[in-house]
């Protein structure tokens, strides 16, 4: 028969709520529940649920305090994805190593200097940032990307997305031109462009316009 437990001698029930001393322990015996839709919850006391227990549903529509915690949220290291757009699936924080190469797959790579990259992922939304500096680029052919940014790039036909250029230097290029780059869908790298042209951009940079010293800050956003 299900039954309810106390710690202390004034604890009792009443016809519509339970009352007893500061500290008394309610204990709900294995296999009864508690239920309820909590429309009158306010606040969570701090507290500890052990032994695999859980709480009941609650819709929280009066809840307006929770108690002091560590302040931090946790997400699967594997991102549980949710299909409702009002639902955060997934936070991330790292780092990535960018290199610097004449190919997105295979081939000749440049020799990178102290490259660091930094990325904050929010549910689809990556954020990054990196300074790229080469000591060498001897041996790369004709047009240069960045590789691995730390996810893919959606393969959505609008994905295609824009990172921003800062500071430069060790560069051949002509005054008042500018460099951006872009991340192909469905990849983990950037081609960077020329803006050199009255039309437009040049397709790529080349290696006589990136020398082996060069450098370039890099920031932007893209979409997985």
């Amino acid at each position: 028969m299900p039954q309810l437990d106390f710690d202390g001698a004034n604890s009792k029930i009443s016809a519509d709520k339970i009352q007893g001393q500061s500290g008394t322990t309610v204990t709900i015996p294995t296999g009864h529940n508690l239920a309820g839709d909590g429309s009158g919850l306010t606040s969570l006391s701090a507290a500890n649920i052990t032994s695999g227990g859980t709480l009941p549903a609650l819709n929280g529509s009066a809840l307006t305090n929770l108690p002091a915690h560590s302040g931090n949220v946790a997400f699967p290291a594997t991102q549980v994805a949710s299909a409702d757009a009002n639902t955060l699936d997934d936070y991330e924080e790292g780092t990535w190593t960018p290199r610097f190469a004449s190919t997105w797959g295979s081939g000749p790579e440049a020799t990178m200097g102290p490259t660091t990259g930094y990325y904050v992922k929010i549910g689809r939304l990556v954020i990054i940032n990196a300074f790229v500096i080469t000591t060498s680029v001897s041996g790369l052919a004709a047009a240069s990307y960045i590789k691995d940014l730390p996810f893919a790039c959606s393969s959505d036909t609008t994905a295609n997305n824009v990172i921003s250029t800062t500071q430069g230097g060790g560069l051949a290029i002509t005054p008042g031109t500018y460099i951006s780059g872009m991340i192909d869908r469905n990849t983990t790298h950037l081609r960077l462009q020329l803006w050199d042209s009255a039309v437009g951009t040049s397709h790529l940079v080349t290696t006589t316009e990136w020398t082996d010293d060069g450098s370039l800050y890099i920031s932007g956003h893209y979409f997985v």
